[in-house]
């Protein structure tokens, strides 16, 4: 009888025991997500195909269907492979001013966008080897295209690119419009604002004639500080034109070197001096070089990039994509609507 009820006691403690493995490999699979997508067998992390995934979400339009975004989602994650595949068979490292350069840059993306990216399940960990792919990606294109490289593209070519998409100037501004009593902006009278053509072009006029800029700037405006007249000299890139009208950086670049021209726009005038900031004396190029040189370069990156993918191939899990767009997509609505309730409460 005694040895009976020892067996049923191991027994019955052997399928406690069993019961208690079942329960933890059961939370092992219910806690892990299922990888979503692999490359060359590999499997790729979730976090890192979520990023990827938020990003093919929001510049889908209304059109695409959930399998177009998760696709490229993964089209992404494949180039993101075999950009760091062929930086290490390269045997290149990234150098101190590259390493700064990506920590300058993670720092304060992450302090805009944290609780973005936490929303839908990226780590600081995961966004800082996204940042460090990309930094991989701008070695690479070093390697290949700048001097040196094995497709070295032409110096003039960048010098070029410069020219036509930054200008340097002095401008004095004049306005078509005024403040009424009720605060409200309107336009000036016809007669008001035909006078005020005449003086910009006879001030032009006079700067070309041997006036200076500031010294017609106060005749104008007087009693105006020198903050106010913002005569200063400006440094201006296309693709940041400012708070000047639009197409105002177009004719500033038609303009001839050193001469004063009257540019008018729908509520705005100026006289406008350009100057030749391509001089090899001056800074200005040298110290953009690398965004044009990047500006030059990135379609033939892109292309290089491509050709490399082309040695991968991926995986999808539909299932598995399915249900983590859902979820992100979710996520990133509610975000967006948070969001501009934050800004209606801000402006309230």
């Amino acid at each position: 009888m005694r040895e009976k009820t020892k067996k049923a006691a191991r027994l019955i403690g052997l399928l406690l025991l069993a019961s208690m493995l079942m329960t933890a490999l059961s939370a092992c699979r219910i806690g892990k997500e299922p990888a979503v997508v692999s490359v060359n067998g590999a499997e790729i992390d979730n976090e890192i195909f979520k990023y990827f995934l938020s990003h093919a979400y929001l510049k889908a339009d209304s059109r695409a269907n959930s399998r177009a975004i998760f696709t490229n989602a993964a089209e992404e994650c494949v180039k993101y492979v075999a950009v760091n595949t062929e930086f290490k068979k390269r045997g290149l490292v990234l150098t101190s001013v590259g390493k700064a350069i990506m920590n300058s840059e993670v720092a304060p993306l992450w302090s805009v966008y944290s609780d973005f990216y936490k929303e839908i399940g990226v780590s600081k960990p995961t966004f800082v080897k996204i940042k460090q792919s990309q930094a991989y990606s701008d070695a690479l294109r070093t390697e290949i295209f700048d001097i040196g490289g094995e497709k070295q593209v032409s110096e003039d070519l960048i010098k070029s690119y410069f020219a036509q998409n930054y200008v340097g100037f002095r401008a004095l501004a004049g306005y078509f419009t005024t403040v009424d009593e009720n605060g409200n902006t309107v336009r000036l009278p016809a007669d008001k604002i035909e006078q005020i053509k005449k003086n910009f072009e006879n001030a032009a006029n006079r700067i070309n004639s041997g006036s200076d800029i500031d010294e017609e700037a106060v005749l104008m405006y007087p009693g105006v500080s020198d903050e106010e007249l913002g005569t200063d000299f400006v440094f201006l890139s296309r693709s940041d034109d400012g708070n000047y009208p639009e197409g105002f950086f177009d004719k500033v670049l038609e303009l001839p070197y050193e001469t004063a021209r009257v540019l008018t726009f729908e509520d705005y005038i100026y006289i406008v001096i350009r100057s030749d900031i391509t001089k090899d004396s001056l800074s200005y190029y040298k110290e953009n070089r690398s965004d044009c040189f990047k500006a030059v370069t990135d379609s033939m990156m892109e292309s290089e990039i491509i050709s490399w993918a082309q040695d991968y191939k991926a995986v999808l899990n539909y299932e598995a994509a399915e249900k983590t767009l859902e979820k992100i997509a979710k996520k990133i609505d509610a975000y967006k609507e948070k969001s501009a309730e934050k800004a209606k409460a801000l402006k309230a």
